[in-house]
């Protein structure tokens, strides 16, 4: 999901998302290719270069967001974690905007920009199919708690090469309503390999580290 306002960053940052995410959000950023001057002198106050700002802006409407209508809007009926997903993808794009129009101003300042703008154009793709991802596990975790829901467990793959972050929250009960940290298994990072299964037929078992474990 969306990183929280004021969790990543500061209020001045905070208030550039949320009026990029409302634009990114709305029918007219559907055929829009530039961001609008006025939308772009938001981001003056970050001390962040014109030239970056609107390259970033450039490649952040090349590519639209996914599962989007006509007039902007996530299209229904969509199952409920798939449609939060959507409804967070102008906030992580306004995000993507915002980190890139940082590297390309440390570009300037470096005199490498044209490396950085190529580079940027790889960035972009990880952020396409880091939204992809997030669809993709939102869609397995919203059929898994329609067969075998409410409650939920959140499963690893239970070998060495387990991220951190997923093993923390390997064993942990949830409901797609509350998700464990606003994370949903198999989107926790690029590679995650995790899933959710259900309590129904599951024989719990405590780990000596207190998590639970379902075999």
């Amino acid at each position: 999901m969306a990183a929280p306002v004021g969790s990543l960053y500061n209020p001045a940052e905070d208030a550039v998302i949320a009026a990029l995410a409302a634009f990114l959000g709305s029918p007219m950023a559907t055929n829009a290719t530039y961001l609008p001057k006025t939308l772009a002198a938001r981001l003056d106050p970050l001390a962040l270069a014109d030239k970056a700002v609107r390259e970033a802006g450039k490649l952040a409407l090349s590519v639209p967001l996914t599962g989007r209508g006509p007039y902007g809007s996530p299209v229904t009926p969509l199952s409920s974690t798939v449609r939060q997903v959507k409804i967070d993808e102008p906030t992580m794009r306004a995000q993507y905007i915002l980190a890139a129009s940082k590297r390309l101003t440390s570009a300037l300042a470096l005199n490498v920009y044209p490396q950085a703008a190529r580079l940027e154009r790889n960035f972009l793709k990880q952020h396409r199919r880091a939204g992809v991802n997030r669809l993709r596990a939102a869609g397995d975790l919203d059929s898994v708690a329609t067969a075998e829901g409410p409650w939920l467990i959140w499963q690893t793959q239970h070998d060495s090469t387990v991220d951190p972050e997923c093993r923390r929250l390997d064993g942990r009960m949830f409901t797609i309503d509350h998700l464990p940290d606003g994370q949903i298994p198999g989107a926790v990072h690029p590679y995650c390999r995790c899933y959710a299964i259900g309590m129904s037929g599951a024989v719990r078992n405590i780990s000596p580290l207190g998590g639970m474990h379902v075999v």
